[in-house]
């Protein structure tokens, strides 16, 4: 899931592909409780929202409409956000 570019360099190296509640989940408590905070600044939206379920083997199991409707339910909130911070009107 994009992030914008907006992670500093360091968290979305590490990030990689894993999904944020992933990556926060692999974490110890100290790094945990620093990053969290920007990882969800820069999420725009619930991290307990993006999570990619998965089944045995860590083999995906949502399926593609399940996926592009959380995106586009992520999408809509930034866009949303960004129409309200610089005074649009729609």
């Amino acid at each position: 899931m994009g992030n914008l570019a907006l992670l500093p360099d360091f968290i979305n190296d590490a990030k990689d592909d894993r999904t944020p509640r992933e990556y926060l989940d692999s974490l110890g408590d100290t790094d945990r409780n620093t990053q969290q905070p920007v990882i969800e600044y820069a999420a725009f939206f619930p991290l307990e929202k993006m999570v990619i379920c998965s089944g045995a083997g860590g083999v995906d199991t949502m399926s593609r409409e399940e996926y592009v409707g959380l995106i586009e339910e992520r999408q809509q909130v930034i866009r949303e956000k960004v129409i309200d911070a610089l005074g649009l009107e729609v």
